[in-house]
């Protein structure tokens, strides 16, 4: 998004579901109002397919971020801290990046090792890249708004049913799992098989009642990178805080014990991130040390 420096620090926003990076467009625009921010860090944008499984999102988040620090460190740039601001989902891809994952993962879908599943060799590589990872240690600090850790109650509602009847998963996903049932449907355990034959899509992953959600996100925060969380609060005066919600996440699955700080913005929906209260917070965290 901005001129590349090698002396400053990047700073990745990462969009939602159904959504594109022009949603940080007056966020950012007021981050380069601010001469301490603007001096210190460089902008970037991740943009990507919203609607695929969120392991797939979280490789490609992976190997972005990669990338950029070989380009930063190719142009001179060395060993600068990242910091990730994720909206919604974009949270959850952020978090994936802190974390670490390996066969007990893998064992959860596969009943045999990646080495003798009946796959064409590249799609083993896809498979490997989604479920084998370790956190990318220059990514420092993460900022999740409104970030649903528990899922989301809408991805139950009829309406999001449409909309998951309108997503459009990559191709060559589909044909990753039509080739795992049609050639190692045995290999596959319960929650394997259920993964890859009911085309799971991002929508479906929300769903607090998904098996993925709770098996494969809700894992302990990386002690080597400092979260904070800025939540959208758009319930009604009486209504108390753990009973509150943006509209689409609720408190109680944007709350997250052991973020650094938690900042509830009153009177913002799902969109708190372009929210004046919001903005000055992910202004606020930019200016720590």
């Amino acid at each position: 998004v901005s001129a590349f420096d090698a002396a400053k620090q990047p700073c990745l926003f990462v969009h939602g579901i159904n959504s594109s990076p022009a949603t940080w467009n007056e966020t950012i625009n007021r981050l380069y109002g601010d001469e301490e921010i603007r001096e210190r860090y460089e902008f970037w944008n991740f943009g990507y397919p919203t609607g695929a499984p969120i392991p797939y999102m979280a490789s490609r988040l992976r190997e972005s971020i990669l990338q950029m620090i070989e380009y930063r460190r190719s142009r001179g740039a060395e060993g600068a801290p990242i910091t990730i601001v994720g909206h919604s989902m974009g949270g959850l891809l952020s978090k994936a990046v802190t974390i670490s994952s390996g066969d007990a993962e893998w064992s959860q879908l596969f009943n045999v090792p990646i080495s003798q599943l009946n796959v064409p060799e590249e799609d083993r590589e896809m498979l490997r890249k989604m479920i084998y990872f370790e956190p990318i240690p220059q990514v420092k600090r993460v900022v999740f708004c409104a970030t649903p850790h528990r899922g989301s109650r809408m991805a139950e509602n009829p309406a999001a049913r449409l909309v998951v009847d309108l997503i459009e998963v990559p191709s060559h996903l589909l044909k990753l799992s039509s080739e795992i049932i049609s050639q190692s449907a045995n290999a596959l355990t319960p929650l394997g098989l259920e993964f890859a034959r009911d085309r799971m899509t991002s929508i479906e992953q929300l769903s607090s009642k998904a098996r993925t959600t709770s098996e494969f996100l809700n894992k302990p925060l990386n002690p080597a990178v400092t979260y904070h969380s800025i939540i959208g609060n758009n319930s009604a005066a009486h209504v108390s805080l753990e009973k509150s919600s943006d509209n689409i996440v609720a408190y109680s699955s944007a709350h997250l014990e052991g973020v650094a700080s938690e900042a509830v913005i009153r009177k913002a929906d799902h969109g708190v991130h372009r929210s004046d209260g919001g903005i000055e917070e992910i202004l606020r965290i930019l200016r720590l040390p």
